[in-house]
């Protein structure tokens, strides 16, 4: 943002190289004191010195807003994801569970809260319903109703306190 006029804000006229100074066009500003401004990495040292006096009255550093390209805070700036327990599906594997049911609980993966495993839609973290379930795999009620049975009959997921949650001795997310 370009400061013009802080005439508005209820100071009279202004010095054109504090102007400057306050645009980003200058590094330093030189008055009855001197404000200094020093660029390091993705900060700034900015200072207030008194002219007749040597030593700095106020030093503090300064780091400009972030960019306006937001990830989100729960993956430290990283995509999201989530760990799979390799060694307990190749022991599902060797109990005959049918690749496809693994595929669905792979389709519930973006659902998953984070730590406690349980199925949310939404920034309202709304418990999953099995409306939600059937959108998610584009299947009929009774098609989503044999998934969950059939995942519920693996323990992959399980139903408590009114929510689905998936397990978490085979897919963590978090």
């Amino acid at each position: 943002m370009k400061v013009q006029n802080i005439a508005p804000l209820g100071v009279g006229k202004v010095n054109k190289n504090l102007l400057a100074y306050l645009n980003g066009e200058k590094n330093s500003v030189v008055d009855q004191f001197v404000i200094s401004r020093e660029k390091a990495h993705n900060s700034e040292c900015i200072q207030v010195q008194y002219t007749e006096i040597p030593k700095p009255l106020y030093t503090f550093w300064v780091s400009p807003r972030k960019s306006k390209n937001k990830t989100p805070k729960h993956t430290g700036g990283k995509k999201p994801y989530v760990m799979l327990m390799l060694q307990e599906l190749e022991i599902l594997a060797k109990k005959g569970i049918p690749a496809e049911t693994v595929g669905h609980l792979i389709f519930l993966v973006p659902y998953i809260e984070w730590k406690t495993g349980k199925l949310v839609i939404g920034r309202e973290k709304r418990n999953v319903k099995v409306e939600d379930i059937q959108k998610i795999f584009n299947k009929s009620k009774r098609a989503t109703l044999y998934i969950i049975a059939d995942l519920k009959k693996h323990s992959l997921i399980e139903r408590k306190e009114g929510a689905y949650f998936v397990s978490r001795a085979i897919i963590k997310k978090g």
